[in-house]
């Protein structure tokens, strides 16, 4: 045959939730030029024939991939037949994911081979073999991507720890509902992997302004007092790990959420707490080879603060975001701190009632320009929770009065256990465990109701807002990080893997 195919897998494990990528190669081995169908767009060749650990064998190509959505993609319609030309003695090579055809999310051995078609000749490959581990997530980050932070795209991060192995993944998944009937997962990749203890706290930025197809991207860590910062772009790691910031103490606590701008430069907002005082800070990591690194600023807060947020946004032509700060003290405080060369803490408002446990501040921006920084404190009646919401300008004066919205809780709220508060401009919704372990969702429209799927406690699941539907991430009881959609229409929860 005048056609050679190869293929090979880059490595022998892979995690659950990791792409399982296979090299396909095809070389023209003849001194003319050969027309052959295209890889990437044939729907018939090439083919992936695959044995799962129970021994069942799969055989899918190009036709089921995650791109080919029902909205640009008419199932009734014929096979895509896409031809392409291979030059004298040429040959074509890419890394194909698998997971997007077929899932692979059960831990054991896997075979593979690989066939392809051309003018009615079939040939396959050897067989190779892989194998996918269970996960054991011990952090994970979510950012949405997008001009509101709500659509487009979701960057994902989360470190997996095996004994005294790390190894931290990055992923993306494409479409307006995060999933994988709209999108789904692009790729999830090990961007890096090391040794030492538990990885608890990992960050990926957010861009001022809509990100577009750019997959450039950062990946951080805290690691016994060290934060480390590792660029990727789609998915694999360029360069070595920087280290951004390194403290004698432990106390280090990444604010969610990081910035990069769109030449790539990084910014990173900590919190710091040395002997009992605690200090706002921010380090910028400038793209580079190597990348320089430098803390831009200190600034003390008056308190330990329980929670921080940081949100980023295109103003007047410039790159902007505003750090808030909830701080406990004789009563709770909620603070404002803008970026800039001589940021200064302002104070926005105070609280005199219990806060709610777990995440009790999100933040959000208004289609007014204004950004609303809202707090999750006790209603007093027993029965529901206040959200009590602060406009802010740009610069982080306060605009206007506090707005109160009350989130029912259907049962006493002494029993709540732990919440995760995520306002948007649909209005306030809510995660929460309950005393005996059982997690729930609520919002000022939908009465609670119970998720069927089971998340671990710790690392806490987040809550995650998109156009039309509620998402919760987080570790599954497996190990594995996964995201669940919550269905608006009828109110139960939906596999996205």
């Amino acid at each position: 045959m005048s056609i050679d195919i190869r293929a090979e897998m880059p490595a022998e494990t892979f995690l659950v939730e990791q792409t399982v990528p296979v090299r396909v190669t095809i070389e023209n081995r003849t001194d003319s030029p050969v027309s052959v169908p295209d890889p990437l767009l044939n729907d018939l060749t090439p083919e992936y024939i695959i044995t799962g650990p129970d021994n069942k064998q799969t055989t899918v190509t190009h036709a089921l991939t995650h791109l080919k959505v029902a909205s640009v993609h008419d199932p009734e319609a014929p096979p895509v037949t896409e031809r392409m030309d291979l030059p004298p003695k040429g040959s074509w090579s890419e890394l194909i994911p698998l997971d997007p055809m077929v899932t692979l999310s059960r831990p054991g051995t896997y075979h593979l081979q690989v066939a392809y078609t051309v003018n009615g000749q079939r040939v396959v490959t050897s067989q190779m073999r892989f194998q996918i581990i269970p996960a054991n997530v011990s952090a994970f980050a979510v950012m949405p991507q997008g001009p509101y932070s709500r659509e487009a795209r979701l960057s994902t991060a989360w470190a997996h720890a095996g004994g005294d192995q790390i190894a931290v993944v990055e992923a993306v998944r494409l479409g307006r509902l995060w999933g994988r009937d709209a999108g789904g997962k692009l790729y999830s990749t090990v961007a890096y992997r090391g040794s030492g203890s538990e990885l608890r706290q990992i960050g990926v930025p957010a861009m001022y302004s809509d990100r577009g197809m750019d997959f450039t991207n950062w990946v951080v860590w805290v690691q016994g007092g060290k934060v480390r910062a590792q660029r990727t772009e789609a998915g694999e790691a360029r360069g070595t790990p920087e280290l951004a910031y390194s403290s004698a103490d432990t106390g280090l606590w990444l604010i969610d959420s990081l910035a990069m701008d769109a030449q790539h430069n990084l910014r990173i907002f900590l919190v710091e707490v040395t002997a009992g005082k605690a200090s706002l800070l921010r380090v910028d990591v400038a793209r580079g080879s190597p990348s320089s690194v430098r803390v831009a600023y200190r600034v003390p807060l008056p308190s330990l603060p329980v929670a921080a947020q940081a949100i980023h946004f295109r103003e007047n032509s410039r790159d902007q975001s505003l750090i808030f700060c909830l701080t406990t003290g004789n009563e709770s405080s909620l603070l404002a701190i803008p970026d800039g060369p001589s940021p200064a803490v302002i104070s926005l408002n105070r609280f005199n009632r219990q806060l709610l446990p777990g995440h009790a501040l999100s933040v959000y921006r208004g289609d007014d320009g204004l950004t609303y920084a809202s707090v999750a404190v006790n209603s007093g009646s027993g029965t529901s929770i206040s959200v009590a919401t602060v406009a802010a300008k740009g610069t982080g004066e306060r605009v206007g009065d506090v707005a109160t919205r009350d989130i029912s809780l259907g049962e006493n709220s002494s029993l709540l256990a732990w919440g995760f508060l995520a306002d948007t401009r649909d209005g306030p919704q809510l995660l929460w465990r309950n005393q005996q372990g059982r997690l729930l969702y609520c919002s000022a429209t939908v009465l609670p109701v119970f998720l069927v799927p089971a998340f671990r406690a710790a690392p806490p699941p987040a809550l995650l807002i998109g156009d039309s539907s509620a998402f919760v991430a987080g570790v599954r009881e497996t190990g594995a990080f996964g995201i669940e959609r919550i269905s608006r229409d009828n109110v139960r929860l939906t596999s996205q893997h």
